[in-house]
């Protein structure tokens, strides 16, 4: 996502326009997630991940773009498991501490409690019309498996200025899924004896959205 949200010099005429617009544009036009796997020689920690697990708005017009993505990590045959949102915008949403995220699973309310992102919030352009929030939660391996078999997944993401709801689709559905068939639900001991996979990229591009995607990228070099 970081590559798609380009530096657009300081100063041009479409640099309040075009960024808002690719960041509603990458909701529509891009459906994929990532599985991969990482090891790390020397704090000796094994981290199972989905990564790129961009979910669906519920609010059409909005020019944000919201991941939940999923880790599990290993060290000293104990496994933790963590949610990890990111948030991308044009305005602070200011996750803060507490219940700030929480999921209806087909009607079922789940909580997750965390630090927020104080500690994580970043500028992405010089301009200041793009920002990044990024947020931790633990979770168990029980309301993992709730999220995995889930059919209707409803999600609030709370700041301290508002929130923002967003929905499960099919592909978020299926990240979760495989991750907690592959990955979750193993014990240490078989997740220490499973061979890393660096990246499985599963992605689909909706057409119509890719195509006005370019239209727009092409708008902006003319511009300039």
């Amino acid at each position: 996502m970081e590559k798609k949200l380009i530096k657009l010099q300081a100063g041009t005429k479409w640099t309040s326009i075009i960024l808002p617009m690719l960041l509603v544009i990458s909701n529509f036009c891009f459906s994929q997630y990532t599985i991969k796997s990482h090891y790390d020689k020397y704090d000796d920690f094994k981290i199972f991940e989905i990564d790129n697990n961009f979910l669906t708005l519920k609010n059409l017009n909005s020019n944000t773009s919201i991941r939940l993505d999923a880790y599990c990590f290993l060290k000293s045959n104990v496994v933790v498991y963590r949610l990890k949102v990111q948030y991308y915008s044009s305005d602070w949403l200011f996750i803060g501490a507490g219940e700030s995220l929480v999921l209806l699973i087909d009607g079922k309310r789940l909580g997750f409690t965390g630090n927020g992102s104080s500690g994580d919030r970043e500028v992405l352009t010089g301009t200041g019309v793009a920002i990044k929030e990024i947020a931790y939660y633990p979770i168990t391996k029980e309301e993992f498996e709730q999220i995995a078999k889930g059919e209707l997944i409803e999600i609030k993401l709370s700041g301290d200025k508002y929130f923002i709801e967003c929905m499960f689709n099919k592909w978020n559905k299926q990240a979760f899924r495989i991750f907690y068939d592959n990955y979750v639900n193993k014990s240490a001991d078989e997740l220490n004896k499973m061979p890393l996979q660096k990246e499985r990229k599963l992605m689909t591009k909706r057409t119509g959205g890719f195509i006005l995607l370019i239209a727009v990228l092409t708008l902006l070099i003319i511009g300039n």
